[in-house]
C-alpha cells in the first residue's frame, strides 16, 4: 500500500483510490477478453459485471488486496492467449512482464500462465515450439530477469535482502508444504467460499448460469480458454489452502465474463421484443445485476452522510474486534494511534501484537519487529525456528512504549486469546509480565504500556 500513501498522504482515502483505480484497469481489461471473444457488447458487459461484483466485495471490506490486480493480469493473460498466431515480439516482452509481476503480488498467482499455452498450440505439440511463447524464451525472460534485480536492488539499498529470500521465496515455499486440514475441512470451507458467493452475488451468479447455456455461440477455442481460465481462478483457492473470502475475487473474473454472455442474450432478447430500443434494455439489465447487491453499498452512503465527521462515519462501520455486545467500530485503532502518538516521540516503538498494523501507519511510530502477525511464526513446518527467537529478541531490543493485544482475535475456528499466547512465548513473556502493566480496555483491546 506504499504508493497511495505517496500520492495521499497516510489516509484510507487515498488507499480505497488506489483499489478502485486498480479494480478499473481489471475491468478494462476484461472488456479486452470479451471484445476479443465475441465483440464490444460482450466486453462491456463484462467490464460493467465485473466492477458491480467487485463492488460488493469491497463493500465488505476485503480492500487492496493482491487478488485485484490478478484479475487485471491475468485477463491480459487471457487476451494474449486469444490472441491467433505466433507471438510478436512484444507479445512475447508483454507476457513475461505479467507473469514476473503476478509473481510479485502472489507466487501462486503464476499459474494463470499456463493459458499461454493455448497461443501456440494448434495441430501438433511441435506448433507450439514454433509459435508458442517458448519461441521467444529471451523476450520474455527479459522483464522477469528485469523485474527481479530491480527489486533485489532496492532491497539490498536498504540492507535488506534477506527479508526479501524470506519473504519472497522461503515463506511461500513452506506455506505450500503446509498442511491446510483434513479434506472434510478444507471442503466446508470451499462450500462456504461457495454459498457467500451466491449470498452476495445471486443475480450476476444467475446470469453466468445464463451465460453457460449460451456458452457454444463462442468459437471453440475462446470455449476452451475460457473454461480454462475458470478452472484455474477455482483452483488457485485450494492451492492458497487458507480459503479467504477475499480469494474468491479471481474467480469473480471469469464469472463476470460468464454472465456477460448471459446479459448479453437477456439485453438482446428484450431488445427484440416489447421494449425494442437498447437505451431502455441496458439499463434493466445493469439494474437487475445490480440491486441484488447494492443494499450494503446503499447503507454505507447513509452512514457517510448522516455523519458529522469521517471519524464519526468509522465508527458506524464495524472491525474485527469484539464489544461488549458487539463488533467494536472501525474508528477504535485510529483513536488509539492518535493518543500513543501524543505521548510517544518519533524514535519510540509501538507494537501491535498479532492484530492491526494500522496502530504502527495511524500513530507515524515504528514496530520492533518485522513480523505483525504470529501465524507464521506458530504453524508447524513453516517457520524456521530462528525466527520465534528473532520476534522475541526484536520486541525485547525495541521496547515498544505500547503493546495492543486482542483478547478475543478473529480465528476460523472462533475467538482465540492473544495475551496467553504473547504471555506463553519463550522468553519474551516472562519479560512482558515483567516489564509492562495493563492501561487502557476497549471491548477485546487491551493496551499495555512500559513500566
Amino acid at each position: 500500500m506504499q504508493p497511495p500513501m505517496w500520492v495521499g498522504g497516510v489516509n484510507g482515502f487515498a488507499a480505497y483510490c488506489m483499489d478502485w483505480l486498480m479494480a478499473v484497469v481489471s475491468a478494462w481489461a476484461l472488456w479486452l477478453v470479451g471484445l476479443r471473444c465475441r465483440g464490444p457488447w460482450i466486453g462491456f458487459w463484462a467490464a460493467a459485471i465485473w466492477l458491480i461484483c467487485y463492488q460488493r466485495y469491497a463493500a465488505l471490506g476485503f480492500l487492496g488486496q493482491p487478488e485485484v490486480a490478478a484479475v487485471a493480469l491475468s485477463a491480459l493473460i487471457m487476451y494474449l492467449a486469444l490472441n491467433e498466431g505466433p507471438f510478436s515480439r512484444g507479445e512475447a516482452f508483454g507476457a513475461g512482464l505479467i507473469l514476473a509481476l503476478l509473481a510479485v503480488f502472489k507466487p501462486p498467482f503464476i499459474l494463470f500462465g499456463l493459458l499461454l499455452m493455448a497461443r501456440g498450440r494448434r495441430r501438433s505439440p511441435g506448433d507450439a515450439a514454433r509459435h508458442g511463447l517458448l519461441a521467444k524464451p529471451a523476450l520474455a525472460l527479459v522483464p522477469i530477469v528485469g523485474l527481479s534485480m530491480l527489486l533485489w536492488g532496492y532491497f539490498a539499498s536498504l540492507g535488506a535482502t534477506k527479508d526479501l529470500i524470506e519473504s519472497a521465496l522461503v515463506l511461500p515455499l513452506r506455506l505450500g508444504q503446509m498442511a491446510h486440514g483434513s479434506f472434510a475441512a478444507q471442503l466446508d470451507a470451499f462450500a462456504t467460499g461457495v454459498s457467500l458467493l451466491l449470498q452476495y452475488l445471486f443475480m450476476p451468479f444467475l446470469f453466468a448460469l445464463a451465460g453457460v447455456a449460451l456458452f457454444k455461440k463462442l468459437p471453440v477455442r475462446s470455449e476452451r480458454i475460457l473454461l480454462s481460465y475458470a478452472a484455474l481462478a477455482v483452483i488457485l483457492i485450494p492451492v492458497q489452502g487458507r480459503y479467504f473470502t477475499y480469494h474468491w475475487i479471481c474467480a469473480l473474473a471469469p464469472m463476470s465474463l460468464f454472465a456477460a454472455l448471459g446479459a448479453d442474450g437477456v439485453a438482446t432478447w428484450l431488445r427484440g421484443s416489447s421494449l425494442r430500443r437498447t437505451a431502455l434494455a441496458i439499463p434493466l439489465v445493469l439494474a437487475l445485476l445490480f440491486l441484488s447487491s447494492a443494499q450494503p453499498r446503499w447503507d454505507l452512503w447513509k452512514r457517510y452522510r448522516g455523519a458529522p465527521t469521517i471519524e464519526a462515519f468509522w465508527a458506524t462501520v464495524p472491525s474485527t474486534y469484539p464489544g461488549e455486545d458487539r463488533m467494536l467500530g472501525a474508528d477504535v485503532v485510529p483513536r488509539l494511534a492518535k493518543n500513543i502518538k501524543r505521548q510517544t516521540a518519533d524514535r519510540d516503538t509501538v507494537f501491535a501484537f498479532n492484530t492491526d498494523p494500522g496502530l504502527n501507519i495511524y500513530s507515524s511510530r515504528r514496530s520492533p519487529t518485522r513480523f505483525f502477525y504470529v501465524w507464521p511464526l506458530q504453524a508447524p513446518g513453516l517457520t524456521p525456528p530462528q525466527w520465534q527467537t528473532e520476534f522475541a529478541h526484536d520486541v525485547m531490543a525495541g521496547r515498544p512504549k505500547f503493546i495492543m493485544v486482542c483478547r478475543a482475535s478473529y480465528t476460523p475456528h472462533g475467538p482465540r486469546d492473544d495475551l496467553d499466547i504473547l504471555q506463553a512465548w519463550p522468553e519474551l513473556g516472562p519479560w512482558f509480565n515483567l516489564n509492562y502493566v495493563r492501561g487502557r480496555t476497549i471491548g477485546s483491546l487491551e493496551l499495555y504500556r512500559l513500566r
